[in-house]
Order: structure tokens, then C-alpha cells, then sequence
């Protein structure tokens, strides 16, 4: 069944002028009115009263969709979100999934049924089907996303190699990461592959340790879980993993007896506050929140205004920052 979206593709012009030229409201050209009908019948679109009285408005609020604002990647994917919208005369719908595949449908009805015009989709519990049921524009941060929907996350893969390249070069010999059991398939999974196959190259051994992703933000439980490998594996002289994760790996290598960086070197791949207030500061692989954030709120904007953009797949370097935790050898 055609949609008021495939009707605006196929005329060539936005959602809010089919609702217009079918309501009949306020001034359009001849040549736009006979497009808009030419779809139509083409289509043989069956026109919704409400969905046109809604999607007839723009409401100048975008709708932000993210697993856990709790973690401070997120929380700050947020907050420069809401300040480049903010930029644009736009206000923010934040929607919290908890990584929990059933809320996340019940926030995307919400967007659907909502006062929005746009969504920007960080969080991997929505599926591709899901994502299709939706008549707004879409921009998706970090996570894959079926054809047509423009994404924007960091570069991963070289984040990994980064990492890698800094342990070696500190003399690490026996290196420990963890990684989110909800990384596969993500884009982010190939940063820890390439981590894991650059430290391999240069002789290094690698423990990729699995967690569970619902516990990102609990440090007590990141604590128990690395204790346990650096129990198991004495020898562990590196680790790499989130922000918190890298919290909880250096209070237990302390509590082990082993000295920050002497014994054990550590890179975080965040790059929130917490790397720089803890102590003592961690290394880091520094997500370009920033720019993200900017380019998904500028292809969302450019998308409400034009539904016929074409949809890109845009990947930003991050940055290392050498801190206390990693002395170069």
C-alpha cells in the first residue's frame, strides 16, 4: 500500500506539499498540483485524514532515539544533538530504549503518532522492518541501516588500529578488551576485529571477552567480570575497552597489586568526561560526538525540507589523546 512518502518521492516534492495540494490549502503552482495527482493515481494512494492533518504541520521537533542515556556516550550524543538543533529554531524528543527491544517499538509509536518531523535513530534494537513502518525522515548514528537511510557513525576501524598500534608501541604483550554482546553486527564490532587482527600482526596476544550489553553502564559488574580474566590470565599487561569499563579495569589491576602504566596500560574508547576527571587520566580514542552530531542534525534538517536526497553512509576519524595510562617504550 502506497504511502503519503511515495507519493511525495515520486512528484518530486515534500511530504508537507502533497498534504497541502490534497487539503487543498494555501497557494500552489498548476505544474505542482498535477504532479502531486499524477502520483496519486499512479499510485493509487488512498489518502488518510488524519496523517495528512498531522503530517500538513510542521512542528519543528525532532525525535532522538538512543539504548541508554545513562552511559555517557549517549548522554552526550544528546546533548550536542539538542545544541544543533537548538541552532535551527528545532526542539528534541528524547526516547530512552534501555536497550530493550519492546520499548524501543513502543517509542517508535511514539514518533509515529507523535508531534515530529524527523528522527535520528541511535540505538540498535529497531529493526530494518521497524524503521520502513515510518513516515519521517531518518538518520541513523553508529548502527547499520537498510538502503535509503543516510548514516553517520565514527571511523571504527581505524579507532581499532589506533588502539592497537599505541599498545605495542607501549610494549603490551598480552592485551585483554571487552566488548558489548549487542556489538555484533554493529558497526562499532569492527573496531575491537581490527584492534584484535592489528595486535595479532604484531605478535601480540588478545583476550576479547564478551559482556552483556544491558550492563554497559554498571561498574560493579564490569569490576567482577575483569577481575575474573585478570585472574585467569596474570600476565594481562593492556586493556581496551569503553570508558567505564576502563575505570573498573584499573581499580582492579590496583587492587592486584599492579601500577598504572608500569605493569598495566589501558586506552579507553569513549573519550567522555570520565576519561579526563578519573584518576588517572585515561588514554583515549575520542569519539567525534561533536561532528556527529552536527552532521546528523544537518541531513535531517536538509531532509524535512527535501524527501528526495539521496541517503550517504559518512564515517568521521577520531582522535587519540595520550593521557596517564600508556607510556610509550
Amino acid at each position: 500500500m502506497a504511502s503519503l512518502a511515495d507519493v511525495a518521492q515520486l512528484a518530486g516534492v515534500s511530504k508537507s506539499t502533497v498534504s497541502r495540494v490534497l487539503n487543498n490549502k494555501g497557494y500552489l503552482s498548476l505544474e505542482t498540483r498535477e504532479k502531486v495527482y499524477h502520483a496519486v493515481k499512479t499510485l493509487n494512494y488512498r489518502t488518510d485524514e488524519a496523517a495528512l492533518s498531522r503530517l500538513g504541520t510542521q512542528f519543528n521537533t525532532i525525535g532522538l532515539l538512543v539504548p541508554d542515556i545513562c552511559y555517557p556516550h549517549f548522554s552526550s550524543i544528546a546533548l550536542c544533538v539538542e545544541n544543533e538543533l537548538s541552532k535551527r529554531g528545532y526542539r528534541m524528543l528524547l526516547c530512552n530504549t534501555l536497550n530493550s527491544a519492546r520499548l524501543g517499538i513502543d517509542n517508535l509509536e511514539v514518533f509515529q503518532h507523535g508531534p515530529i518531523d524527523g528522527l535520528i535513530l541511535c540505538d540498535r534494537t529497531v529493526t530494518d522492518e521497524e524503521m520502513e513502518s515510518l513516515h519521517q525522515p531518518i538518520v541513523s548514528i553508529d548502527r547499520y541501516a537498510h538502503t535509503g537511510i543516510s548514516t553517520v557513525s565514527s571511523d571504527h576501524p581505524v579507532s581499532g588500529e589506533m588502539a592497537a598500534r599505541l599498545l605495542v608501541e607501549c610494549g603490551c604483550k598480552n592485551v585483554l578488551q571487552t566488548v558489548g554482546t549487542g556489538s555484533q553486527g554493529s558497526p562499532w564490532n569492527e573496531r575491537h576485529a581490527v584492534f584484535e587482527q592489528t595486535l595479532q600482526a604484531h605478535g601480540v596476544q588478545c583476550h576479547t571477552h564478551f559482556r552483556d550489553v544491558l550492563r554497559i553502564s554498571d561498574i560493579a559488574f564490569n569490576r567482577q567480570l575483569i577481575r575474573k580474566q585478570l585472574l585467569a590470565f596474570p600476565d594481562i599487561d593492556g586493556y581496551f575497552g569503553n570508558d567505564i569499563s576502563c575505570i573498573a579495569a584499573i581499580e582492579e589491576a590496583r587492587s592486584l597489586g599492579k601500577r598504572i602504566p608500569d605493569d598495566f596500560q589501558v586506552i579507553s574508547c569513549d573519550g567522555t568526561y570520565l576519561s579526563e576527571i578519573f584518576s588517572p587520566q585515561i588514554t583515549t580514542i575520542r569519539q567525534p560526538v561533536e561532528r556527529i552530531a552536527a552532521w546528523a542534525v544537518d541531513t535531517i534538517c536538509k531532509l524535512i525540507e527535501d524527501p528526495t536526497i539521496g541517503s550517504c553512509d559518512v564515517q568521521l576519524k577520531a582522535s587519540l589523546i595520550e593521557r596517564e595510562t600508556t607510556r610509550r617504550r
